[in-house]
């Protein structure tokens, strides 16, 4: 091995190490994989949800509310968070970052725990679900869903 490529691999190893440790989601198993929180099995690839903390465990949840509710029994949780995603109901499976996400709660999408709470991954594709004659249907960002998700009764306590 020449001198310069063993120079360059030695520049690498830090990067290589730095990349390789970072928390990463992992794709939910539709039909495999259980809530954290309501250990149903989720299998709507249309609604998911994951979230992913600073040393990498990740929990997998079947809806939006599930992973809220999770948080909100579980405080502690919420300061190890590295990540936090939900499935883009336009594209089945694929995991947008929730923050940035846009929610519609409408009566004709009914969401895995019947709260009618959907994520898209932006505002115009929330808007191209609105159904003009639901006049309780609304857009909701992420701050939005999280008010009316802990005004709500978690479903174990119910």
């Amino acid at each position: 091995m020449n001198n310069s490529l063993f120079h360059y691999l030695i520049g690498c190893f830090p990067l290589l190490s730095i990349m390789a440790c970072s928390p990463q989601p992992e794709p939910i198993d539709f039909g495999r994989d259980v809530c954290q929180h309501c250990k149903m099995l989720i299998s709507d690839e249309r609604y998911g949800a994951e979230l992913v903390t600073k040393k990498g465990k990740v929990y997998k949840f079947d809806s939006v509310e599930c992973l809220l509710w999770h948080l909100e029994e579980n405080p502690d949780l919420q300061e190890k968070t590295h990540l936090l995603l939900v499935v883009d109901f336009h594209s089945p499976g694929k995991l947008v970052p929730a923050l940035d996400a846009t929610y519609l709660r409408a009566k004709h999408l009914p969401s895995p725990m019947g709260m009618f709470i959907t994520a898209f991954s932006s505002p115009e594709a929330a808007l191209s679900m609105l159904d003009p004659s639901d006049e309780e249907s609304r857009q909701l960002r992420w701050e939005e869903v999280a008010a009316f998700i802990r005004q709500s009764k978690v479903p174990s306590q119910q």
